[in-house]
C-alpha cells in the first residue's frame, strides 16, 4: 500500500529526511528491489511506448539489470507470490467498484481516459513467473513471497543488514523499518530520492507507533481516507492525542 500525500507532508515538516542522490552514490552497494512494482511499471510503460515490444516486462527487466550491472550494484529482488497478488486484486477491485467507467472518463477527458486504459492491461501470473525466471537465470537472488507484503520483506532485509537500501515507490516501506528508501531509482533525467525513516520520525518528533498511526490517518491505497482529515490534520491530531485510540 502507499500512504496518501505522505511525501508532501515530509517535504514540508521533515525536509532533512529527504535527499537527492545520483546512481554513483550506490556503487558496490546491495539494494533490495520491489520487483512487483517494476513489473507493473514495465508492462504499463513499454506496452505503449513501442508496440513492437512483445514482452515488455522482460525487456524492462533486461534494461534494469543492465543498468544495475553498469553501476556495480548488487541487487536482490522481492516479488509478491500468487496468493498475495490475488488478494491485492480483490482489494483493488473493491476500491474501484464505484469508479467511473472508461466511457465516462473518455467523455470528460481524452488524456485521462488514455491513462486509465493503460492501467487495465492485465498483468498475469505468467508474466510474474517469466520475470522471476529471467532474473534468476542471471544468478541474481529473487525471493517470492506469499502471505507477506513485499515492502515489509524489503525493509526487513535492510534492517537486518542484508542490504543497504530498499528500491520502491511505495512510501509504506518506511513503516516497516528504519532502512533507507530509494524512489525515482530508474527514471530518466530524474534524481534518486533517498528517504530516511529515522530522520522522518526525528523531525516529526514521533515514535514508531505514532508514525504508523499517522500513516493510517493519512489514508492508504486499500484503507481509504477520512473525510476532512488530510496529512497536516493527521499530524496535528497525533501530536495532540498521541495515538488513534486516544483520538477516538
Amino acid at each position: 500500500m502507499g500512504v496518501k500525500n505522505l511525501t508532501k507532508l515530509l517535504q514540508r515538516y521533515a525536509p532533512n529526511s529527504i535527499k537527492q542522490k545520483i546512481i554513483q552514490d550506490y556503487r558496490n552497494k546491495t539494494l533490495v528491489l520491489d520487483g512487483s512494482i517494476f513489473l507493473r511499471k514495465f508492462v504499463y510503460s513499454f506496452s505503449y511506448e513501442n508496440e513492437e515490444i512483445l514482452h515488455p516486462h522482460i525487456y524492462g527487466f533486461y534494461r534494469l539489470l543492465l543498468f544495475l550491472k553498469q553501476n556495480s550494484i548488487n541487487p536482490i529482488f522481492i516479488f509478491d507470490g500468487k496468493e498475495r497478488i490475488s488478494e491485492k486484486r480483490k482489494e483493488i477491485a473493491k476500491r474501484n467498484k464505484n469508479s467511473e467507467t472508461f466511457e465516462a472518463l473518455e467523455a470528460k477527458n481524452h488524456n485521462l481516459a488514455a491513462a486509465y486504459e493503460k492501467r487495465v492491461i492485465p498483468i498475469t501470473w505468467k508474466m510474474y513467473l517469466e520475470s522471476i525466471n529471467f532474473i534468476r537465470t542471471g544468478g541474481i537472488p529473487c525471493i517470492v513471497l506469499d502471505g507477506h507484503e513485499a515492502e515489509a520483506m524489503c525493509a526487513s532485509l535492510v534492517t537486518h543488514g542484508f542490504a543497504d537500501a530498499t528500491v520502491s515507490e511505495d512510501m509504506d516501506t518506511t513503516i516497516f523499518g528504519d532502512g533507507i528508501l530509494l524512489r525515482q531509482f530508474f527514471k530518466k533525467n530524474k534524481p534518486i530520492v533517498e528517504i530516511s525513516p529515522v530522520e522522518v520520525k526525528k523531525s516529526l518528533e514521533l515514535s514508531h507507533d505514532q508514525y504508523i498511526d499517522l500513516c493510517i490517518l493519512c489514508g492508504t491505497d486499500f484503507a481509504g481516507t477520512i473525510r476532512n482529515v488530510g496529512p497536516v490534520t493527521a499530524l496535528k491530531l497525533i501530536k495532540q492525542y498521541g495515538s488513534i485510540e486516544n483520538i477516538l
